[in-house]
Protein backbone atom coordinates (compact mmCIF):
# COMPACT_ATOMS: atom_id res chain seq x y z
CA UNK A 1 0.00 0.00 0.00
CA UNK A 2 3.21 2.20 -0.53
CA UNK A 3 1.01 4.35 -3.18
CA UNK A 4 -2.25 4.71 -1.36
CA UNK A 5 -3.33 7.07 1.01
CA UNK A 6 -5.99 6.78 3.71
CA UNK A 7 -9.90 6.43 2.44
CA UNK A 8 -8.83 5.04 -0.60
CA UNK A 9 -10.12 2.82 -2.46
CA UNK A 10 -7.56 0.13 -4.66
CA UNK A 11 -8.96 -2.02 -7.38
CA UNK A 12 -6.68 -5.00 -8.07
CA UNK A 13 -6.90 -5.79 -11.79
CA UNK A 14 -6.84 -9.09 -13.16
CA UNK A 15 -3.27 -9.41 -15.88
CA UNK A 16 -5.20 -10.00 -18.95
CA UNK A 17 -6.73 -12.57 -20.24
CA UNK A 18 -4.62 -15.78 -22.27
CA UNK A 19 -5.46 -18.32 -24.34
CA UNK A 20 -2.65 -20.22 -23.02
CA UNK A 21 -2.30 -19.01 -19.52
CA UNK A 22 -4.25 -21.62 -17.06
CA UNK A 23 -4.39 -19.19 -14.19
CA UNK A 24 -5.31 -15.55 -16.04
CA UNK A 25 -5.97 -14.20 -13.13
CA UNK A 26 -3.39 -14.66 -10.67
CA UNK A 27 -1.75 -11.38 -9.48
CA UNK A 28 2.47 -11.92 -8.25
CA UNK A 29 4.06 -13.73 -5.07
CA UNK A 30 4.38 -10.93 -2.44
CA UNK A 31 3.81 -10.62 0.91
CA UNK A 32 2.09 -7.21 1.74
CA UNK A 33 1.72 -4.84 4.37
CA UNK A 34 -0.75 -1.90 5.18
CA UNK A 35 0.51 0.37 7.54
CA UNK A 36 -1.33 1.99 10.38
CA UNK A 37 -1.49 5.80 8.70
CA UNK A 38 -3.44 3.86 5.50
CA UNK A 39 -6.78 3.87 7.74
CA UNK A 40 -10.17 3.24 6.42
CA UNK A 41 -8.26 1.74 3.34
CA UNK A 42 -10.18 -0.35 0.98
CA UNK A 43 -8.08 -3.07 -1.71
CA UNK A 44 -10.91 -4.75 -3.98
CA UNK A 45 -10.53 -7.27 -6.29
CA UNK A 46 -11.98 -6.87 -9.90
CA UNK A 47 -13.41 -9.49 -11.43
CA UNK A 48 -15.52 -10.75 -8.56
CA UNK A 49 -15.21 -14.32 -8.63
CA UNK A 50 -12.90 -15.18 -6.13
CA UNK A 51 -12.72 -19.23 -6.85
CA UNK A 52 -9.05 -20.16 -8.06
CA UNK A 53 -7.91 -20.12 -11.20
CA UNK A 54 -10.52 -17.18 -11.82
CA UNK A 55 -10.21 -14.92 -8.73
CA UNK A 56 -7.41 -12.14 -8.10
CA UNK A 57 -5.25 -14.08 -5.99
CA UNK A 58 -2.74 -12.59 -3.74
CA UNK A 59 -0.32 -15.30 -3.05
CA UNK A 60 2.89 -15.39 -0.37
CA UNK A 61 6.11 -14.63 -1.91
CA UNK A 62 7.75 -18.06 -3.08
CA UNK A 63 10.29 -18.05 -0.48
CA UNK A 64 9.35 -19.56 2.99
CA UNK A 65 8.26 -16.37 5.16
CA UNK A 66 7.06 -16.68 8.91
CA UNK A 67 4.62 -13.10 8.12
CA UNK A 68 1.12 -13.13 6.59
CA UNK A 69 0.10 -12.79 2.79
CA UNK A 70 -1.42 -9.57 3.99
CA UNK A 71 -1.10 -7.26 7.23
CA UNK A 72 -3.30 -4.48 8.29
CA UNK A 73 -1.82 -2.50 11.06
CA UNK A 74 -4.15 0.47 10.10
CA UNK A 75 -8.17 1.03 11.43
CA UNK A 76 -11.80 0.16 9.45
CA UNK A 77 -9.65 -1.20 6.67
CA UNK A 78 -12.30 -3.07 3.61
CA UNK A 79 -10.61 -6.52 1.91
CA UNK A 80 -12.74 -7.53 -0.30
CA UNK A 81 -13.13 -9.74 -3.30
CA UNK A 82 -9.67 -11.22 -2.84
CA UNK A 83 -7.80 -14.92 -3.33
CA UNK A 84 -5.34 -15.82 -0.94
CA UNK A 85 -3.16 -18.26 -1.14
CA UNK A 86 0.12 -19.15 1.25
CA UNK A 87 2.98 -18.98 -1.12
CA UNK A 88 5.67 -19.75 0.91
CA UNK A 89 4.41 -18.00 3.71
CA UNK A 90 3.53 -19.88 7.36
CA UNK A 91 1.76 -16.65 8.61
CA UNK A 92 -1.67 -16.90 7.54
CA UNK A 93 -3.55 -15.11 4.63
CA UNK A 94 -5.04 -11.81 6.29
CA UNK A 95 -3.59 -10.47 9.56
CA UNK A 96 -5.09 -8.08 11.25
CA UNK A 97 -2.88 -6.46 14.51
CA UNK A 98 -4.37 -4.62 17.37
CA UNK A 99 -2.33 -4.12 20.22
CA UNK A 100 -3.28 -0.53 21.62
CA UNK A 101 0.08 0.93 20.21
CA UNK A 102 0.33 4.23 17.41
CA UNK A 103 1.60 1.52 14.76
CA UNK A 104 -0.65 -1.35 15.33
CA UNK A 105 -4.54 -0.75 15.29
CA UNK A 106 -6.44 -2.53 12.78
CA UNK A 107 -9.95 -2.65 14.62
CA UNK A 108 -12.94 -1.90 12.96
CA UNK A 109 -12.22 -4.02 9.82
CA UNK A 110 -13.74 -6.05 7.17
CA UNK A 111 -13.56 -9.43 5.19
CA UNK A 112 -16.01 -9.56 2.77
CA UNK A 113 -16.44 -12.11 -0.04
CA UNK A 114 -12.73 -13.76 -0.06
CA UNK A 115 -11.39 -16.55 -0.66
CA UNK A 116 -8.43 -18.54 1.63
CA UNK A 117 -7.15 -21.84 0.37
CA UNK A 118 -3.86 -23.81 1.57
CA UNK A 119 -3.22 -21.42 4.83
CA UNK A 120 -1.61 -23.44 7.00
CA UNK A 121 1.66 -23.04 9.43
CA UNK A 122 4.04 -25.64 9.64
CA UNK A 123 1.74 -27.73 11.60
CA UNK A 124 -1.82 -27.77 13.69
CA UNK A 125 -3.51 -24.12 13.69
CA UNK A 126 -1.54 -22.80 16.83
CA UNK A 127 0.94 -22.68 14.51
CA UNK A 128 -0.27 -19.24 13.11
CA UNK A 129 -1.86 -20.89 10.20
CA UNK A 130 -4.78 -19.34 9.82
CA UNK A 131 -6.94 -17.71 6.52
CA UNK A 132 -7.65 -14.64 8.76
CA UNK A 133 -5.88 -14.05 11.93
CA UNK A 134 -6.96 -11.71 14.20
CA UNK A 135 -4.76 -10.25 17.24
CA UNK A 136 -6.39 -8.24 19.59
CA UNK A 137 -9.32 -5.05 18.65
CA UNK A 138 -12.78 -4.84 18.49
CA UNK A 139 -15.64 -5.13 15.67
CA UNK A 140 -13.97 -6.99 12.99
CA UNK A 141 -16.72 -8.31 10.17
CA UNK A 142 -15.81 -11.79 8.15
CA UNK A 143 -18.50 -12.32 5.52
CA UNK A 144 -19.56 -14.07 2.94
CA UNK A 145 -16.01 -15.70 2.57
CA UNK A 146 -15.20 -19.18 1.52
CA UNK A 147 -12.13 -21.29 3.36
CA UNK A 148 -10.44 -24.46 2.48
CA UNK A 149 -8.14 -26.80 3.70
CA UNK A 150 -6.64 -23.87 5.83
CA UNK A 151 -5.28 -25.73 9.24
CA UNK A 152 -7.47 -22.85 11.03
CA UNK A 153 -9.98 -20.89 8.83
CA UNK A 154 -10.58 -17.87 11.23
CA UNK A 155 -7.95 -17.79 14.48
CA UNK A 156 -9.12 -15.30 17.27
CA UNK A 157 -6.50 -14.50 19.67
CA UNK A 158 -6.30 -11.52 22.11
CA UNK A 159 -3.12 -9.70 23.37
CA UNK A 160 -1.45 -8.55 26.66
CA UNK A 161 -3.43 -4.74 25.58
CA UNK A 162 -6.28 -5.95 23.60
CA UNK A 163 -8.89 -8.02 24.16
CA UNK A 164 -11.47 -8.96 21.18
CA UNK A 165 -14.72 -7.77 21.26
CA UNK A 166 -17.82 -7.64 18.82
CA UNK A 167 -16.55 -10.29 16.19
CA UNK A 168 -18.86 -10.93 13.42
CA UNK A 169 -18.48 -13.89 11.13
CA UNK A 170 -21.63 -14.65 9.06
CA UNK A 171 -22.35 -16.20 5.89
CA UNK A 172 -19.16 -18.21 5.11
CA UNK A 173 -18.22 -21.70 4.17
CA UNK A 174 -15.25 -24.01 5.68
CA UNK A 175 -14.44 -26.47 3.03
CA UNK A 176 -11.88 -29.55 1.88
CA UNK A 177 -10.56 -32.60 3.41
CA UNK A 178 -11.19 -33.08 6.98
CA UNK A 179 -7.39 -34.68 6.91
CA UNK A 180 -6.28 -31.39 6.05
CA UNK A 181 -7.89 -29.14 8.73
CA UNK A 182 -7.37 -28.55 12.44
CA UNK A 183 -10.03 -25.98 13.60
CA UNK A 184 -12.45 -24.12 11.45
CA UNK A 185 -13.00 -21.44 14.14
CA UNK A 186 -10.20 -20.97 17.07
CA UNK A 187 -10.14 -18.91 19.62
CA UNK A 188 -7.54 -17.90 22.69
CA UNK A 189 -7.32 -15.53 25.07
CA UNK A 190 -10.17 -13.08 25.93
CA UNK A 191 -12.85 -12.66 23.71
CA UNK A 192 -16.46 -11.43 23.94
CA UNK A 193 -19.38 -10.72 21.95
CA UNK A 194 -19.36 -13.00 19.59
CA UNK A 195 -21.24 -13.71 16.83
CA UNK A 196 -21.64 -16.18 14.55
CA UNK A 197 -24.30 -17.18 11.93
CA UNK A 198 -25.37 -19.06 9.23
CA UNK A 199 -21.77 -20.63 8.57
CA UNK A 200 -21.54 -23.81 6.26
CA UNK A 201 -19.00 -26.24 8.57
CA UNK A 202 -19.04 -28.35 4.72
CA UNK A 203 -16.92 -31.35 5.97
CA UNK A 204 -16.33 -33.95 8.48
CA UNK A 205 -15.49 -33.40 11.82
CA UNK A 206 -11.55 -32.09 11.22
CA UNK A 207 -8.66 -34.38 12.14
CA UNK A 208 -5.63 -32.61 11.36
CA UNK A 209 -3.27 -31.61 14.12
CA UNK A 210 -4.38 -31.09 18.19
CA UNK A 211 -7.41 -29.43 18.12
CA UNK A 212 -8.77 -31.59 15.96
CA UNK A 213 -12.82 -29.56 16.49
CA UNK A 214 -14.76 -28.16 13.79
CA UNK A 215 -14.85 -24.72 16.37
CA UNK A 216 -13.04 -23.47 19.65
CA UNK A 217 -15.18 -21.17 21.12
CA UNK A 218 -14.03 -18.65 24.32
CA UNK A 219 -15.97 -15.83 25.71
CA UNK A 220 -19.55 -15.56 25.07
CA UNK A 221 -21.52 -14.36 22.20
CA UNK A 222 -24.81 -16.21 19.49
CA UNK A 223 -24.01 -18.89 17.43
CA UNK A 224 -26.90 -19.64 15.20
CA UNK A 225 -27.70 -21.36 12.05
CA UNK A 226 -25.19 -23.33 11.27
CA UNK A 227 -24.97 -26.31 9.56
CA UNK A 228 -22.36 -29.09 10.22
CA UNK A 229 -21.29 -31.72 7.42
CA UNK A 230 -21.66 -34.96 9.84
CA UNK A 231 -24.31 -37.81 10.24
CA UNK A 232 -23.15 -37.17 14.14
CA UNK A 233 -22.22 -34.04 15.97
CA UNK A 234 -21.50 -33.44 19.22
CA UNK A 235 -20.98 -29.60 19.93
CA UNK A 236 -21.08 -28.35 23.55
CA UNK A 237 -19.35 -27.51 26.99
CA UNK A 238 -18.90 -31.67 26.32
CA UNK A 239 -18.58 -31.75 22.91
CA UNK A 240 -16.04 -34.08 21.45
CA UNK A 241 -16.55 -31.84 17.87
CA UNK A 242 -16.46 -28.74 18.81
CA UNK A 243 -16.22 -27.02 22.14
CA UNK A 244 -18.83 -24.06 22.83
CA UNK A 245 -19.05 -22.54 26.55
CA UNK A 246 -22.14 -22.33 28.06
CA UNK A 247 -22.16 -18.70 27.67
CA UNK A 248 -22.69 -18.92 24.29
CA UNK A 249 -26.00 -19.28 22.98
CA UNK A 250 -27.13 -21.58 20.41
CA UNK A 251 -30.16 -20.68 18.37
CA UNK A 252 -30.81 -23.71 14.89
CA UNK A 253 -27.37 -25.23 15.54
Amino acid sequence: SGQANAYDVVYVLDKGLSGTDPNPYQEADENLDVVYAKNNLAIVGVPHNIHQPYGIQIKGDATALTTAVLTVHAPFCAIENLDFNRGGSTGGGVYFVDDGNTTDQAQGSSVYNCHFRNLRGSGDATNQGGGVVINGGWFYNIANCNFFECRAGVWVKSNSSSTVKGLRIKGCDFMGAATAIDCDIYMTGTITSTLIDNVLFGHEVPSQGTIADYVLLLGDGIMSNCNFATTTLTIGAAGADGFVPTTFLMVNC
